[in-house]
């Protein structure tokens, strides 16, 4: 089975969340001067969870999309996200950016 380019495209235009700036491109987060560098596939993660910013994104979505082709377990995405939210300061019991 085949998916549309599009689909597996990662936008290479950079995007904000809160104070953070989004590069793609480059996997790099920036605030205030400071750029860290996360793993590509949290970076995936972080582009498809803002592309549908406000809705419940399943976590099967997250595995078939940035794994696509892979067998990986729920842990694949924990470890994503656990990532993003120690860069951006999340928390996961008072998120602001990943609920």
């Amino acid at each position: 089975m085949e998916s549309s380019p599009a689909q597996n495209s990662i936008p290479s235009t950079t995007f904000r969340v809160g104070d953070w700036l989004a590069d793609p491109s480059r996997d790099v987060l920036v605030r205030n001067g400071e750029s860290v560098k996360i793993e590509p596939k949290s970076m995936e993660v972080l582009v498809r969870l803002a592309l549908k910013a406000g809705a419940v994104v399943p976590q099967a979505e997250l595995e078939a999309e940035v794994w696509r082709g892979l067998i990986v377990t729920s842990q694949s995405v924990y470890q994503a996200v656990a990532q993003l939210r120690r860069v951006l300061g999340d928390s996961p019991r008072a998120p602001l950016y990943i609920e």
